[in-house]
């Protein structure tokens, strides 16, 4: 199931449907997040800050994978927290994730 939650990842990044670490905090604020995605090994002070405004704000949040993993992933530096910003994503990555969990 990891592997289709990966695509729906590829796929909001294609679509630029993706916010990085502080510019999603700003975009949580103005309710245009859908699911924040954060890094197994995410530290503990970004964890609560994310956690917290995620909480805050009603948004879901999962823990998927590694900084490393996230990172190869998208292409990008070490990856802590990012924000889906398409709803449909954002529920199909929920769903898949959910259906990770029961296997």
């Amino acid at each position: 199931m990891s592997q289709k939650i990966d695509s729906y990842i590829i796929f909001a990044s294609l679509g630029k449907k993706i916010s990085y670490s502080e510019a999603m905090l700003n975009k949580l604020k103005d309710k245009k997040v859908y699911l924040v995605i954060l890094a197994n090994d995410i530290g503990v002070s970004q964890k609560k800050k994310f956690l917290d405004k995620a909480t805050f704000y009603n948004v879901p949040y999962i823990f998927y994978k590694t900084k490393v993993e996230l990172a190869s992933l998208l292409h990008k530096g070490s990856i802590s927290a990012f924000g889906i910003l398409d709803s449909k994503l954002a529920k199909a990555i929920t769903n898949a994730k959910e259906v990770d969990l029961i296997d």
